[in-house]
C-alpha cells in the first residue's frame, strides 16, 4: 500500500489512539472469552482410548427444538443429526461430535465414557427417564470434566433438577465465556448453537483452526498503524452525528451478534462509516484478522437443466432469470434463507444483469432506517462465472469491507418457479467466514 504523508495533529491522534484502546479492549474480551482458561474439569481426563477426542449433545427423547418452530416440522433427533454433520464441517476431523437422546445417553453411562471431554445438555425434561440412575450420575460425574446443562427459554442453568450437574466455571475469564456460550444457546437458532458448540469444543476438546481465526488479536503496531495513518478518518466519523452514532450502535452489540452489527451498517448507512471500516479494518488490519472461507461441505452444482447438460450460458440465464426479456424488474424474490443476518430482512429481491460486459448481482432489501422506518438498502456484487457451470464468484465491498463469496446453482425449476443456490463467503479482514 502506498503510504500518505499524515500532518501532526494532537487531537486527530488522540481520538485514534483512544479508539484503538476501545478495539484492543473490545478485542481482549472476546479472545479471553474462547482462549481463556475454563476452569471446569473436577479431575484430569482419563488416556484417549479412541482416535478422536469426543464431546456429545444431549437431546430431549421426543419433541420439536425452539430453534426449529415456526419454521419446518422437525424432531429432535432429526434437528440434532443435522446440527452434528453442519458442526463437522468445522472440526478438521481432529474432533467428534456425537448426538444422543436423554435415554441414550443415560444408558451409554452404564460404563464411564471413554475420550469424552464436553457434554451439553440442551432443554432437557425434568421428568428423567428410568435409565437415569445415580449411578448413571455418579459416572457421570467422574468420566466428563466439561457438563453444560441448559434450558435455552430460561436464563442460566438447569438447576431445577439435581441429576444434571453442569460444572462451575472458576475466574472471570471462565465465566466470560461461559456467558458467551449461554447468550447464543438462549438466541434458540441453528446457527447460533452451532457457534456454542464450536466455542465449547475448541476450550475443552481440541483446537479448532475455524474459531481460532476469526479471533481478534491487535497487537501494538496494528494500533499504532491504524492510529497515523485512520486518524482523520477517525475524527472525521466522530464529528459526523450519523456516523458516530453507528459506531455507537455497533459497540453496544454482542461481538457475537453479527445480525445486531449489520443492523446497525444498514441502520446508519453513511458513506463516513465505510471510509472508516475500509481504512481502520480493511486497509490496515487493526483486528489482524486472516480468515479463510470456509471449504466444506464440498458442493457440486446442477448437471442437467431441461434435460440438456447445464453450461455457462444457461447457468447465467437461470439467475437472471424473470427479470429476461423485461418481464418483471427482478429476477428472484427470496423465500427462505440459513442466513440470519439475511433472514432478518421481511421483502428481499435478487436482480442479476449485464452492464457493460460485466455480469452483476444487486440485492435489493427492506432493512430499519434512521427514523425507525423501513427503507430500501442495495448491495451490489460483481459476478465472475468460473469454469464449472453453475459455480460462481462474488466479490464486492460491503460498508467499506471486502467480501468475496463462492456460489452454487443446487436445482432449479424448468418453469423458473424457484431455484436453490448455496454460497459459502469470508471477509477476511473481518474475521468473518460464512455459509448459507
Amino acid at each position: 500500500l502506498r503510504m500518505r504523508k499524515v500532518h501532526r495533529n494532537g487531537p486527530l491522534l488522540l481520538f485514534a489512539v483512544l479508539l484503538g484502546l476501545f478495539a484492543y479492549r473490545r478485542s481482549q474480551a472476546s479472545g479471553s472469552d474462547s482462549r481463556g482458561d475454563w476452569a471446569l474439569s473436577l479431575s484430569e481426563s482419563q488416556e484417549n482410548e479412541a482416535p478422536l477426542p469426543r464431546a456429545i449433545l444431549v437431546h430431549p427423547d421426543r419433541g420439536t427444538p425452539s430453534l426449529a418452530k415456526g419454521v419446518v416440522s422437525t424432531t429432535w433427533s432429526e434437528a440434532a443429526e443435522q446440527i452434528r454433520r453442519r458442526v463437522a464441517w468445522d472440526l478438521d476431523a481432529k474432533a467428534e461430535l456425537q448426538v444422543m437422546t436423554l435415554t441414550r445417553f443415560c444408558q451409554s453411562l452404564q460404563r464411564a465414557p471413554s475420550n469424552v471431554s464436553l457434554v451439553l445438555g440442551l432443554d432437557l425434561s425434568e421428568k428423567l427417564p428410568s435409565p437415569c440412575t445415580d449411578q448413571a450420575k455418579n459416572n457421570m460425574l467422574h468420566s466428563i470434566p466439561t457438563r453444560l446443562f441448559v434450558n435455552s427459554s430460561a436464563p442460566g442453568f438447569m438447576e431445577s433438577n439435581s441429576w444434571y450437574p453442569s460444572t462451575k466455571p472458576k475466574g472471570r475469564k471462565a465465566w466470560k465465556l461461559l456467558k458467551r456460550v449461554l447468550r447464543l444457546l438462549h438466541r434458540q437458532a441453528e446457527d447460533e448453537l452451532i457457534q456454542a458448540l464450536l466455542l465449547l469444543m475448541n476450550q475443552h476438546v481440541i483446537p479448532l483452526k475455524a474459531v481460532e481465526m476469526q479471533m481478534p488479536n491487535p497487537n501494538p503496531v496494528s494500533l499504532a498503524r491504524t492510529g497515523i495513518f485512520c486518524g482523520l478518518d477517525t475524527a472525521a466519523c466522530m464529528l459526523q452525528p450519523q456516523c458516530f452514532q453507528g459506531l455507537f450502535c455497533i459497540a453496544l452489540c454482542h461481538l457475537d451478534d453479527q445480525t445486531c452489527a449489520y443492523r446497525c451498517l444498514l441502520k446508519y448507512d453513511v458513506p463516513m462509516i465505510a471510509k472508516f471500516s475500509e481504512c481502520a479494518l480493511e486497509k490496515q488490519n487493526v483486528m489482524n484478522f486472516h480468515a479463510l472461507p470456509p471449504t466444506l461441505p464440498e458442493v457440486k452444482p446442477l448437471d442437467n437443466y431441461r434435460f440438456a447438460q447445464l453450461t455457462v450460458p444457461m447457468a447465467n440465464e437461470i439467475l437472471v432469470g424473470h427479470r429476461k426479456n423485461k418481464e418483471k424488474r427482478y429476477s428472484w424474490i427470496v423465500a427462505a434463507s440459513s442466513s440470519a443476518a439475511y433472514a432478518q430482512f421481511r421483502l428481499q429481491y435478487q436482480i442479476w444483469r449485464y452492464v457493460k460486459k460485466r455480469f452483476l448481482y444487486h440485492a435489493v432489501f427492506l432493512a430499519e432506517g434512521r427514523d425507525g422506518k423501513d427503507a430500501w438498502k442495495t448491495r451490489t456484487y460483481l459476478v465472475k462465472p468460473l469454469e464449472e457451470a453453475g459455480h460462481w464468484l462474488f466479490r464486492a465491498s460491503d460498508s467499506g469491507i471486502k467480501v468475496q463469496e463462492h456460489w452454487y446453482l443446487l436445482g432449479a425449476d424448468r418453469d423458473l418457479q424457484w431455484m436453490v443456490l448455496y454460497f459459502a463467503g469470508v471477509a477476511s479482514h473481518a474475521g468473518q467466514a460464512y455459509r448459507g
